[in-house]
């Protein structure tokens, strides 16, 4: 008699190619580029490390740890990012260059062009099942790594950023952003070694866009929202807002689709280092559990505190 385990993978397995296979985050604001590779940044430099445990209090429950990078020069964008998913015994580490190019339309606005390409990882990890059986037939290893090519393009209309501005000025810059991002544009495929079929790396479709605005002398209101379809996958949508004062601490409220509801708060300790926090909490079908998410931040800028789009 096989572990309940056992079939619930093969049950996963056989269905995946209907799955999500981008981890979640809340903090999209500050790390755009994730989802949307033609996001740029207005500091010279942005590096962010980052935590995520999902539905505390679930054994194996999915966790993300990641390195994010991105450099400014003249009007490009270059990049870097490491992830590693894990939820139960799936495990997916990724590692992409990212690169962006933005073209100034007018005094206003500009329209940046962006790639992000490099290795998904995918992996079984067999020797955390508690088997009821040993040599099962259906384990045919400690690790099963897939090793996959991967693209993402996006393109990303922004408002200009006004790099003179004194850095603590008591006038709120309005700003603004829209983007549109395609993950996984190859249509790759691998052999599922346990469900014995093809999987399918899915097409993700991505939606993003925010409006800053004055609500006093030192306090600015930002409106965001982050939609996500992927076919035959129920659709995802955020929809919140971050109130920043003294472009230096902000905290926000967001609500996603799936019902949950998730709080942001968020502070510079320095002109170089940033600490974010967000708490989500579930009010579906998964009672009383939550989510937490760090980020540990470091940038060096022209004007340290401006608000980045």
């Amino acid at each position: 008699m096989k572990s309940l385990s056992v079939y619930i993978i093969l049950i996963f397995l056989t269905i995946q190619i209907n799955a999500q296979h981008f981890p979640l985050v809340s903090q999209f604001e500050e790390n755009k580029n994730l989802i949307n590779p033609a996001a740029v940044i207005e500091d010279d430099l942005k590096v962010n490390l980052f935590y995520r445990n999902q539905w505390l209090g679930f054994d194996n429950s999915p966790k993300i740890i990641g390195l994010n990078s991105l450099m400014k020069y003249r009007n490009m964008n270059f990049g870097l990012f490491i992830l590693n998913d894990k939820a139960g015994i799936f495990e997916q580490n990724t590692i992409h260059l990212n690169y962006a190019y933005a073209l100034k339309l007018n005094e206003t606005l500009s329209l940046s062009f962006g790639i992000s390409g490099g290795l998904d990882i995918y992996a079984l990890n067999y020797q955390d099942l508690n088997m009821n059986q040993d040599n099962d037939p259906f384990i045919l290893a400690n690790k099963n790594n897939t090793p996959l090519p991967d693209f993402n393009i996006g393109l990303y209309l922004h408002s200009n950023t006004d790099e003179e501005k004194e850095v603590f000025s008591s006038n709120v810059q309005r700003k603004f952003y829209a983007g549109f991002s395609i993950q996984h544009i190859l249509d790759v495929i691998t052999e599922n070694q346990v469900a014995k079929n093809d999987s399918y790396l899915l097409k993700h479709y991505n939606f993003m866009g925010g409006y800053l605005f004055p609500a006093g002398s030192d306090l600015g209101i930002e409106m965001n929202f982050l939609l996500k379809y992927v076919s035959n996958v129920p659709f995802q949508g955020d929809i919140g807002f971050r109130a920043i004062y003294k472009n230096q601490y902000w905290a926000g409220l967001t609500y996603r689709s799936s019902n949950d509801i998730i709080m942001k708060l968020g502070l510079y300790i320095s002109n170089k280092i940033l600490i974010a926090y967000s708490f989500d909490l579930v009010t579906s079908n998964i009672p009383n559990k939550t989510s937490h998410e760090f980020i540990l931040g470091y940038k060096i800028n022209k004007g340290m505190f401006i608000p980045k789009y």
